[in-house]
């Protein structure tokens, strides 16, 4: 997991590297007497504050637009790596029959919309949904249903937390929103896994009873009060384009910003009118709206995940790029979000390209069933790596071998010849490979910064950008001799949207034998089933049975470590989409298994 691979064609070389975020500084807001500078500079110097007052908000939401704009750019910088974008997928689990009368909801029973009331989607409907979400590229999987509350729903909320549990077990973060919940059912979909839970305010305090009748404000803010407590991240956020004020947008940013602790994540949509509601004849929002409840809301909430929700389909690239600028970073990906459009897939994935954004990895910083995850660099994948770029170099290839920091400062030192090997900051900070792999959570001493899961959540951010920027660097500086394929460690599998992004080749390098890789891939899917009196396991495309003992312990025990069983199958995550697989093993001592691997992609033994 610590290293990777570039080649160059022809005279070319291997590059494999990984670096730390830019580090920006920030404007002194002492140019400019707008409220929007001087907050933002606030922000920065001393973090966010649940303490607004109405005003001061609402000084910051009538900024001139550029310099409101701007602001919010430096407090994003400041706060998040600037490029990365959460990708989400919204599934409707329960469609339609609602008894809420929400002004701006086809779902609702009471208005004529077309929208039929169905059933609880089945699990295998689910898993199928939120597997193909995944293989897309969205790392949070969203379910909703269409019902007030929970109570006297038993049954179904035993299906949901069922889905939770297996959702959470392919990797992905998961999050519900389904109406009302109580403080038991709360801390039930806290121990299933959950992730979030979407409950939307909607509008501000004074307006809300214009748009909703049969469900109160406080009732809403209960239902957070619930989410909070049971240690799940809250999301929170609103619906602008309702016929409301400006003044009723501000004190839907006010009541958000000043609750005990921001949400995680604050949803902005913009109103989709659909035919049939209340709201049919609401004019469309306008981008410029948009940008001023985002930059609003990255300024008043900076450590917010604020997301440009429903209604970005209706906005153009160049638009959703300014509402990206003024500090949104995630979105809703799949061609539909519960019952109206949004953007699908293949757009988003042509989005990313053109403005060079960055998919932000799942984060189980909240998940107490992952927080003794030790961040390692697995320095047994380093070691066949560099042998491979030897046999490169041999064939009279250039090689350069990129290590993580913490690692190169053994490796560098003792490796000299025709790879060249280069060390890239990796997040650690400066630590000792030894401090990297010791548990320093157990330590009284340690920081929320030393934590393992604070270390690992800084792995991936630190790679991405120095790999991107590395790379274009050397191709704007080396216009004839370009990089033009990644070779990356399979434990890193975000590595491969990366280079295709750039316009390279991508090859993952699987370090251990393609039985053990084949595994992994059958537990990645779901299709390996283990007897439950623990003796002989049947693998599909295995002609010898194996016994429990057999598997890798990640496997049979996978609640011993469920952060490390994530990292090993994920690896298949989107392996089909490389352009190369390259195992360490011998395709005559596992033909089968080469057979199998071979066609997703070409495989190189």
């Amino acid at each position: 997991m610590s290293m990777m691979r570039l080649i160059r064609a022809n005279t070319s070389s291997c590059f494999l590297l990984s670096t730390t975020a830019r580090t920006f500084s920030t404007s002194s807001a002492s140019a400019s007497a707008s409220a929007a500078a001087i907050e933002a500079e606030r922000s920065i110097k001393e973090g966010g504050r649940n303490n607004w007052s109405r005003d001061e908000i609402k000084s910051v939401y009538d900024s001139p637009i550029l310099d409101l704009l701007f602001h919010a750019a430096q407090v994003h910088r400041h706060a998040h790596n600037f490029r990365e974008v959460q990708q989400c997928t919204l599934l409707s689990v329960k469609t339609g029959g609602c008894s809420e009368d929400c002004a701006y909801c086809p779902q609702s029973s009471r208005y004529n919309t077309g929208v039929k009331s169905q059933k609880l989607l089945s699990k295998d409907a689910v898993l199928e949904a939120a597997l193909k979400a995944k293989e897309a590229g969205s790392t949070r999987f969203c379910m909703g249903a269409a019902w007030r509350d929970t109570v006297g729903r038993k049954t179904n909320f035993k299906q949901i937390l069922e889905y939770v549990k297996e959702i959470r077990g392919m990797g992905m973060e998961v999050c519900c929103t389904l109406g009302m919940i109580e403080k038991q059912q709360a801390e039930e979909l806290k121990e299933a896994g959950l992730t979030a839970y979407n409950h939307n305010l909607d509008t501000s305090r004074e307006y809300y009873p214009n748009i909703i009748t049969t469900r109160s404000y406080d009732e809403r803010l209960e239902t957070l009060k619930h989410v909070r407590e049971a240690g799940i991240n809250v999301c929170s956020g609103g619906i602008i384009g309702l016929g409301e004020a400006e003044d009723d947008r501000v004190g839907l940013l006010h009541t958000l910003a000043t609750l005990p602790t921001h949400p995680e994540s604050v949803p902005i949509n913009a109103l989709l009118a659909m035919k049939g509601t209340p709201l049919e004849e609401q004019k469309p929002v306008e981008v410029w709206e948009m940008i001023r409840m985002i930059a609003s809301a990255r300024i008043t909430m900076p450590k917010a995940m604020v997301r440009l929700s429903a209604g970005r389909v209706k906005f153009t690239i160049p638009e959703q790029a300014l509402c990206f600028l003024a500090g949104a970073n995630s979105i809703f990906t799949g061609d539909k979000l519960l019952t109206t459009p949004n953007n699908d897939f293949d757009a988003d994935q042509q989005m990313f390209k053109l403005l060079g954004l960055i998919p932000k990895a799942p984060d189980f910083s909240n998940d107490a069933k992952g927080k003794d995850f030790e961040a390692e660099n697995l320095q047994g994948h380093i070691n066949p790596m560099l042998q491979f770029s030897k046999r490169l170099a041999s064939k009279g290839l250039m090689v350069t071998l990129a290590a993580t920091s913490t690692i190169s400062k053994s490796l560098i030192a003792e490796h000299d010849g025709p790879v060249k090997m280069v060390s890239i900051p990796d997040g650690s900070q400066g630590l000792s490979t030894q401090q990297w792999d010791s548990s320093l959570a157990e330590s009284k001493e340690a920081s929320d910064d030393d934590s393992p899961a604070a270390r690992w959540a800084r792995y991936q951010p630190a790679v991405s950008q120095g790999l991107i920027e590395l790379i274009e660097r050397h191709n704007k500086e080396s216009p004839c001799n370009q990089f033009r394929v990644l070779i990356y460690d399979s434990m890193m599998p975000w590595c491969l949207d990366i280079a295709h992004r750039l316009g390279l080749k991508g090859a993952s390098f699987f370090t251990q034998s393609g039985t053990v890789s084949l595994l992994y891939h059958h537990a990645h899917v779901g299709t390996l089933q283990l007897p439950s009196d623990g003796t002989v396991v049947s693998v599909p495309q295995l002609s010898v049975p194996l016994e429990v003992r057999d598997l890798p312990s990640f496997i049979y025990d996978t609640g011993a470590n469920p952060a490390i069983v994530k990292t090993v199958t994920d690896q298949f995550s989107n392996f089909k989409r490389a352009d190369w697989l390259l195992f360490n093993t011998f395709d005559k001592l596992e033909d089968q298994v080469s057979f199998l691997l071979a066609k997703h992609a070409l495989v190189i033994v």
